[in-house]
């Protein structure tokens, strides 16, 4: 498909990969398909469209690729284990991917947001009834703005909204013991509301 849309449009200067879904739920009770589905669209997809064009890009020496990750691409919690898992691999493909082209003049940004406000949280089969703070969710148009910000100042990462702009990062820098003895709890409400359900 990327290539008709080439051969219709020509070279693509910029590449948004913003396609994704997530899941909520312990891993093992997790319903295969659409964990595969998960993994192809959130890694396979981006990954694909991201070698088709980056390229063209090199060669012509213009051109960018924006990523959205996830605040949970540089954190972990229970119930995400396949999502978290695919945001884990987007942030650290990006990364890698502004390094390969560093020197040139084509652009590697990507964003993480966290809770924001559109249907995703309502296909991820949210069976605990809790919705994100509303604090730290941000609208979609919010997101927008400060992503194509970001890209147009060439910056590697931008977390959008002033709440979740200090958690992710206080999340990043809280010892990994800390945070696995903390979760667990949330893991093990969750298995129960899961069994429950």
């Amino acid at each position: 498909m990327i290539d008709e849309v080439k051969s219709k449009l020509g070279e693509i200067d910029v590449l948004v990969n913003n396609a994704g879904f997530g899941d909520i739920g312990v891993f093992d009770r997790a319903d295969w398909k659409k964990t595969k589905q998960m993994i192809d669209l959130n890694v396979t997809a981006l990954v694909y469209l991201t070698h088709k064009v980056l390229g063209g890009m090199v060669e012509r020496n213009r051109g960018g690729i924006l990523n959205i990750s996830s605040g949970f691409g540089l954190n972990f919690a229970p119930g995400g284990t396949t999502y978290v898992g695919t945001k884990h691999f987007v942030t650290a493909f990006t990364e890698c991917l502004r390094l390969d082209v560093a020197g040139l003049d084509v652009v590697v940004t990507q964003v993480c947001p966290g809770p924001v406000t559109t249907e995703f949280n309502d296909n991820i089969g949210n069976f605990t009834g809790a919705e994100p703070p509303r604090f730290v969710t941000v609208t979609a148009k919010r997101v927008a703005r400060t992503a194509v910000r970001a890209f147009l100042k060439r910056r590697a990462m931008v977390i959008p909204g002033f709440w979740i702009g200090l958690l992710v990062p206080l999340g990043m820098h809280t010892p990994r013991w800390f945070l696995r003895f903390l979760y667990s709890f949330g893991g093990k409400l969750l298995r129960r509301k899961q069994l429950a359900s």
